[in-house]
């Protein structure tokens, strides 16, 4: 249905501009050199006819009509009639965009069957001055050569022409100072007198229509707002409404005139401009309100920031300044016309609510509008079409606004009647739906006290759980004292080794790496060992691997690191291997093992997957690990011993690899290259120095993240005993 409408409406447009098409059977006549021949010109018919074509042009004179009956010679130039100054700039680049000239126009006019003629007087831009067979007809403000003397204004006219002359010699004085494109436009009509009057009366009458229409549907559309404030389109519509309202009275045949005959040039033209640069805004505002999830809020305020200056302008501007920026922003409407066209597809393809229609409208105005841009411009020969479009545009919205209404009466008819049934059948309802509502109390209350059955069972279960958590993490804390008590403590290491310190921090209770240390014979033994897992898992199997090292000692078989390790190996894979699945798991631990040598600081090294770091003048050398873990292992390779002679002040760092593991609030890793250039960064520190910093970096690395495994440094600085 709304398609159907939708061609009706541009049926109604085509059949109104027919009817407004000026009759011109002849338009084809134009002036050469300053004549212009209607001379086979049937001026009875309702015909009007412009007297365009090449004038005689007398750029910064003001000649009277006398000048040309005195003077013989006046060597004229030629210019095209109507146009702005600055059309004529390409061929007279003397010419400026403020000025004064005189165009002159002889005119044929058939010698037979003469009629009663008259002519449609152009609005200047600024003033005029109209001589016809040496007589002044018309004079719109004041034509001077001084610009402080020039007094524009703007009046249409309509002239009656000599009915017996033969020839119309037409003289005409223009100043243009007060506007930035001064010059003659749109020109003169001419043609008999009775169509000439019923053309104007035909399109003064429209205006006042349209006038007419356009106030009745702001003042409804703001009576729509005062009663319903929240919807906020109707205010922007009503606003929009007002604004071409003013413009009407100002522009096409200027009815303020008739009003108010004293209307000033200025305030014609700001109303006509301000009115102009509001007008966008206002709308887009209108658009975004029917269809805000569409046009974005954001797009609005984008608008509003270009429109300001054009506003602002045509506020507090000059005449001059606020014609100058006219063709920038008839660019700017453009574009946001071309938006809007978009917005709407956008929404057509949504399915809004009476979408066609307004696409419609708004059609029909936007091409009025780009015609009105290109005549203004005269790049094409029409006429003014803009009052047309928004007739239409206004009375899609009308239609719309008694669709909606409509809709909004038959619902509201829905609901009179939904409203009485339920009135005749209200005891009866409530009956039913107390019955209802004693029902679902009965099924609360079975489904209430299961639930406080249920909840009564699972406290039972919570304070269950909580009583072993408690006796569970009381025996891992017991445990934690059970393998402190079995490491070697920071002090006692540091009776041995003065300048050294120990970071061990478990991830849970209790620790998966951990270190021991002997001394025998002036050597002295230490190990750092990362078992499989961590927390009580891990804590078992380090507690084997100190077992183990303890056996070790009882035996008394302190021999080469590698042979340590060996054995180390067996007793391990012994103690797992009755059970396949274990062997399979491959549980174990890594290691490093160090024997010094506190008399001649030769260090003999080897190491299960773990290596050691020697730090000496902030250079960093690495002895590398056997690749095998202590344990069962695929393929199984020897450990192997290595020789590296230290020297005093030396840095030996033993580790697991918990530290450089650590991830941080981005999940990266610490790594190992960037914890060797710490081990650097701190080697010539003291060693609770040294502690203090790791601490921290460690701290500052995991920034609340949850720790992921167990971490033990061991940093000790050599020196002979």
């Amino acid at each position: 249905m709304l398609y159907n409408i939708s061609k009706i409406f541009v049926l109604i447009l085509m059949m109104v501009l027919y009817g407004l098409m000026p009759a011109n059977a002849q338009s084809d006549i134009t002036a050469s050199k300053g004549i212009i021949d209607f001379r086979n010109t049937d001026f009875s018919q309702p015909i009007r006819l412009k007297v365009d074509g090449e004038w005689e042009f007398y750029w910064k004179k003001l000649y009277n009509p006398a000048f040309f009956d005195t003077t013989s010679n006046t060597d004229p130039r030629f210019v095209n009639f109507p146009s702005n100054w600055i059309d004529y700039k390409e061929q007279y680049p003397e010419i400026t965009l403020k000025g004064y000239a005189t165009f002159r126009l002889r005119i044929l006019v058939p010698t037979q069957k003469k009629v009663p003629m008259a002519l449609k007087v152009a609005v200047a831009n600024s003033a005029g001055r109209l001589y016809i067979n040496g007589v002044l007809v018309s004079e719109v403000g004041v034509v001077d050569s001084i610009a402080e003397n020039v007094i524009p204004a703007k009046q249409p006219q309509i002239i009656d022409l000599p009915i017996d002359a033969d020839t119309l010699d037409f003289v005409y004085q223009l100043a243009s100072q007060h506007e930035y494109l001064g010059g003659a436009w749109p020109g003169f009509m001419i043609g008999n007198t009775a169509t000439i009057h019923r053309h104007r009366q035909m399109f003064l009458e429209f205006d006042l229509f349209l006038l007419g229409a356009i106030m009745i549907m702001a003042l409804y559309h703001l009576g729509l707002f005062l009663s319903r404030p929240k919807d906020k389109s109707t205010l922007y519509f009503a606003l929009f409404c007002l604004l071409i309202a003013g413009r009407t009275l100002v522009t096409s045949e200027r009815y303020i005139l008739t009003l108010w005959p004293d209307a000033s040039f200025y305030l014609q033209l700001r109303v006509e401009f301000l009115f102009l640069y509001l007008s966008p805004l206002v709308f887009t505002a209108f658009i975004h309100h029917i269809l805000p999830s569409d046009l974005p809020k954001k797009v609005l305020r984008i608008i509003a920031i270009i429109s300001a200056p054009f506003i602002l302008i045509g506020l507090i501007g000059s005449s001059y300044n606020f014609t100058m920026v006219l063709r920038t922003f008839q660019i700017f409407m453009l574009t946001i016309g071309v938006y809007i066209i978009g917005v709407l597809i956008l929404a057509a393809i949504r399915r809004r609510e009476g979408i066609i229609i307004l696409i419609t409208g708004f059609a029909i105005f936007l091409f009025t509008f780009v015609n009105d841009v290109l005549y203004a411009m005269q790049l094409i020969k029409t006429f003014f079409l803009i009052s047309f479009g928004l007739f239409f545009f206004i009375f899609s919205q009308a239609y719309l606004l008694s669709v909606r209404f409509s809709k909004s009466y038959t619902q509201s008819e829905e609901l009179t009647k939904q409203l009485a049934f339920i009135n005749e059948n209200l005891e009866g309802l409530v009956k039913e739906r107390t019955s209802e509502i004693e029902q679902q109390k009965e099924e609360l209350r079975a489904q209430s006290e299961s639930l406080i059955e249920a909840m009564n069972e699972i406290q039972k279960q919570k304070d269950e759980l909580q009583r072993m958590n408690k006796q569970m993490r009381s025996s891992i804390q017991y445990a934690s004292r059970i393998q402190n008590a079995v490491l070697p403590t920071e002090v006692w290491l540091q009776k041995l080794l003065p300048s050294s310190f120990i970071f061990w921090r478990p991830r849970d209770i209790v620790s998966g790496d951990f270190y021991w240390s002997r001394v025998s014979d002036n050597y002295l033994h230490i190990v750092v060992a990362d078992c499989t897992g961590h927390g009580v898992p891990g804590a078992f199997v380090s507690l084997l691997g100190i077992s183990y090292l303890n056996e070790l000692v009882r035996k008394n078989t302190f021999e080469e690191p590698g042979t340590v390790l060996e054995n180390m190996r067996q007793m391990v894979k012994q103690s797992f291997s009755q059970d396949e699945a274990i062997i399979r798991a491959k549980d174990g631990m890594d290691m490093a093992y160090c024997s010094i040598n506190m008399n001649t600081l030769e260090l003999r090294f080897a190491g299960a997957n773990n290596p050691v770091f020697i730090v000496r003048n902030q250079e960093l050398t690495v002895l590398k690990p056997t690749r095998n873990p202590i344990g069962t292992y695929r393929k199984e390779l020897s450990f192997d011993t290595q020789s590296f002679q230290l020297l005093e002040e030396d840095m030996l760092y033993l580790f697991s690899d918990g530290y450089y593991d650590q991830v941080n609030s981005r999940y990266e890793k610490f790594k190992v290259n960037r914890f060797k250039q710490l081990l650097i960064d701190i080697s010539q520190d003291k060693p609770e120095t040294q502690k203090k910093r790791i601490t921290e970096n460690f701290e500052s690395w995991c920034n609340q993240m949850q720790q992921v495994d167990d971490v033990l440094v061991i940093g000790l600085k050599v020196n002979r005993m």
